[in-house]
């Protein structure tokens, strides 16, 4: 609308404005635009969210998978669990002492790897590791393999929290060498009452090692 007011010396100054008809006119179209819009744009984010979230997922089990794989590959024998059984920690007999033993297991909702004592995460802390199971199947001593599985999961915080699962597996076999070099005569790992201990050789002399994790 178009109203206008005279100055001092009798002209007129025109100035624009809205009537009250047609401030009301756009709230209600702004309202209607609103109202569309907003769900839209929640379903977007939500929608992009989730695709990341699969992303995140996939990516943290395929490398959990093929560092898993790739050290039971190296192991010289399976010492936890045994021959037929099975359990919620994997510990290798490995050729290097470096590495010897390694373990793998979940910890804090993490799925980790230890060699030797150094504790390493195979899993981001932005997804939880939950269920990881090893059995071993090795049909004979001289022919190990071992079937292990995890669970992943991520919930997306929005107005409705949303959590992506997904079930993994890998069987692999082992690939000793003729003549095993890591064990040095000291005792068998074991996992009880949340406690995996297992013992270094360093020198001929046996030290023990303890760790928290998810045992049955």
């Amino acid at each position: 609308m178009m109203q206008y007011t005279r100055n001092p010396k009798g002209k007129k100054n025109f100035r624009y404005g809205f009537t009250m008809i047609e401030l009301l006119i756009f709230i209600a179209i702004f309202s209607m635009v609103s109202v569309v819009m907003v769900p839209m744009l929640y379903a977007t984010i939500e929608t992009r969210m989730r695709q990341q979230t699969i992303e995140l997922v996939e990516d943290n089990a395929n490398q959990a998978l093929q560092q898993i794989e790739r050290r039971i590959r190296n192991a010289e024998r399976i010492i936890y669990p045994v021959m037929g059984s099975s359990g919620s920690v994997l510990v290798l007999q490995m050729a290097s002492g470096s590495v010897n033993p390694t373990i793998i297991g979940v910890q804090s909702g993490v799925l980790v790897v230890i060699e030797r004592d150094l504790v390493r995460k195979i899993t981001s802390s932005q997804v939880a590791a939950m269920h990881f199971i090893a059995r071993n199947t090795s049909p004979s001593p001289v022919t190990p393999s071992v079937f292990s599985s995890f669970i992943l999961s991520r919930t997306i915080r929005l107005q409705m929290p949303h959590t992506y699962t997904r079930y993994f597996e890998n069987a692999a076999l082992l690939h000793p060498a003729d003549a095993p070099v890591g064990d040095c005569g000291c005792s068998s790992a074991s996992c009880s009452g949340s406690l995996m201990t297992w013992y270094l050789c360093s020198g001929g002399s046996c030290s023990e090692r303890q760790e928290i994790f998810v045992c049955p």
